[in-house]
C-alpha cells in the first residue's frame, strides 16, 4: 500500500493520548502514533505495530475512525480506534 500511513488514537477515560514527535514538521509537533504501512502488512497491523514502536502500548485494533490527507505532507492517513491490552 504504497504511500499509505496508518495511526492509531488511544482513549481513556474519554480523553485522547497523543505523543510528542521525534522530529516536529513545520507547526506539528503532536500526533497519533503513525507512519507508513509496509508492504503486505495490513493497516490495522501497522497501527498496532505504530502503538508499540511509538508509545510502548499493546493495543488492538477497535474500530476505522476516520481517513484523511495530510495537510502538509499529502500523505493518505487511515486512522484507527485501538484498546490497551
Amino acid at each position: 500500500m504504497d504511500g499509505l500511513i496508518a495511526g492509531a488514537v488511544f482513549t481513556h477515560q474519554g480523553r485522547v493520548l497523543p505523543i510528542r514527535r521525534a522530529v516536529p514538521e513545520g507547526d506539528l509537533v503532536w500526533q497519533s502514533p503513525a507512519d507508513k504501512v509496509d508492504a503486505g502488512e495490513p493497516p490495522q497491523q501497522a497501527a498496532v505495530r505504530e502503538s508499540l514502536e511509538e508509545a510502548g502500548v499493546m493495543v488492538e485494533p477497535v474500530a476505522v475512525i476516520g481517513e484523511r490527507l495530510h495537510p502538509v505532507t499529502r500523505r493518505r492517513i487511515v486512522r484507527r480506534k485501538t484498546a490497551a491490552i
